[in-house]
């Protein structure tokens, strides 16, 4: 009596043997226990330091449970499993060298645990093990390729053979590379460069997560930025007031409680080819985007309200614009 278990993508890597997939896509696998007593699946998760294989972070004894019914396959995704314990909804960075650091920034483009799912049921004990190290990422079906190793590249600007390094003096560039998913040690080595050479940024510069896993930088052109405010509550005021009681001064007062402050952005960066559009685009779905308005200015995480990359076949390329809103806002109470 044993466990069968099989991709339902067929080239998707099932195996002990610890292997790349992505976290936002689908992993799913169909089991199936030839013997006829067995009534649940469990499913343990024990959870592996990435950076040191041979350390188990914690073991969490089934996990998940399914019913089991006799001589019928069951489909589970266990990327699903994995994204209800991973925490990569989290983005924390105050800089770009934050997002490359030894010690924690790779997280944010492989997950910092490697997962080892053991599946077995109520009768038939012996384990079937599945080891996967998610990429923190999730393809469009276009760009969906079943098998994921430390080749796999990791920008949209790989993808399409787009050079970045050289091309926006005094921004950084980014450059990733996967280690071995079996290696004891398997944080990919992120590295930035500073350029030394190329075309100054005068509209700002944006640095936004890619699909694929890693970071996205482009350097805008043009920038407009724009201040608003709103006022909220309400102070009953009548016409004028008098500062004392007693031989005061006329004034007016407030009819506010509170007046908040936030500001708009709209970049643009002229004359892209076609591939530089392509590139791009993964704007359009980035979890994190990020703003400097210098070389000199600090990144700020802001909103994206729109952008634009518009791709047709009959033209080259285009006018790549992007419109950004403060999420940091200013409040300040009155009375």
């Amino acid at each position: 009596m044993a466990i069968t278990i099989n991709p339902e993508i067929s080239g998707q890597v099932i195996t002990p043997a610890c292997s790349y997939c992505y976290l936002f896509e689908p992993l799913r696998v169909v089991l199936l226990d030839d013997n006829p007593l067995s009534t649940l699946f469990f499913i343990d998760i024990s959870i592996i330091d990435t950076t040191d294989s041979s350390v188990q972070v914690a073991f969490e004894s089934k996990y998940a449970i399914y019913d089991i019914n006799s001589g019928v396959a069951l489909s589970v995704d266990l990327m699903e499993l994995a994204r209800q314990y991973h925490d990569a909804d989290v983005y924390k960075y105050q800089s770009t060298t934050e997002m490359t650091d030894s010690v924690s920034g790779w997280q944010s483009v492989v997950s910092k645990y490697k997962y080892e799912f053991r599946i077995y049921t109520d009768y038939t004990v012996a384990e079937t093990i599945v080891t996967k190290l998610p990429i923190i990422g999730g393809r469009t079906l276009k760009n969906f390729v079943p098998l994921v190793d430390e080749s796999q590249v990791l920008t949209e600007a790989e993808l399409y053979g787009v050079q970045l390094k050289g091309r926006w003096i005094g921004y950084p560039t980014f450059d990733s590379q996967l280690a071995l998913a079996t290696a004891v040690d398997s944080s990919p080595i992120i590295t930035t460069n500073i350029e030394d050479e190329g075309c100054a940024a005068d509209g700002g510069f944006l640095v936004f997560k890619s699909r694929f896993g890693s970071w996205m930088i482009w350097g805008m052109d043009i920038a407009t930025e724009s201040e608003s405010g709103s006022y909220s509550g309400n102070i009953s005021s009548g016409m004028f007031k008098s500062t004392e009681e007693i031989n005061g001064s006329p004034y007016i007062g407030v009819n506010y409680t509170e007046v908040m402050s936030s500001y708009t952005i709209s970049t643009k960066a002229l004359s892209l080819s076609k591939e530089d559009l392509m590139a791009v685009s993964g704007i359009h779905s980035t979890p994190a985007l990020y703003y400097k308005r210098t070389v000199t200015s600090p990144l700020e995480l802001v909103r994206k309200t729109s952008s634009s990359t518009p791709i047709t076949s009959l033209s080259s390329g285009g006018d790549f614009s992007v419109s950004m809103k403060s999420i940091s806002e200013t409040k300040q109470k009155t009375r």
